[in-house]
């Protein structure tokens, strides 16, 4: 549900922790043997969408607070979830039934050098 994922995606985009050690994020998405498997765009529009909408509710809870620093994204501007996250994000499409996790390890291999 993207409702679900997006709400951890907030949450770690305004993490002190994430943000101080600038994690890097992997998005795999599952599932992407299925023929009616949505689109890579599709899902990561759905993210932005629920991400805006937090973002402004979130954010009004936030006025008169000392929290600039909590706000997500670029102010005046819909969020856009590869190019406003505060770390580096990447996305792949993967299936555990197939096994086709090779992306995943290759993000792995990449990001920790093993």
């Amino acid at each position: 549900d993207a409702r679900g994922v997006a709400e951890h995606l907030y949450e770690l985009f305004t993490s002190p922790e994430v943000l101080e050690l600038h994690t890097p994020i992997l998005l795999a998405l599952n599932k992407s043997d299925l023929p009616k498997a949505r689109t890579e765009k599709y899902i990561i529009d759905e993210l932005d969408r629920e991400i805006e909408i937090m973002r402004g509710s979130r954010g009004a809870t936030l006025e008169g607070q000392d929290s600039a620093d909590s706000y997500l994204g670029v102010e005046g501007e819909k969020f856009k979830l590869l190019e406003h996250a505060p770390c580096p994000i990447q996305t792949c499409r993967v299936s555990v039934k197939q096994p086709a996790l090779e992306p995943v390890l290759e993000y792995i291999r990449d990001q920790f050098g093993f």
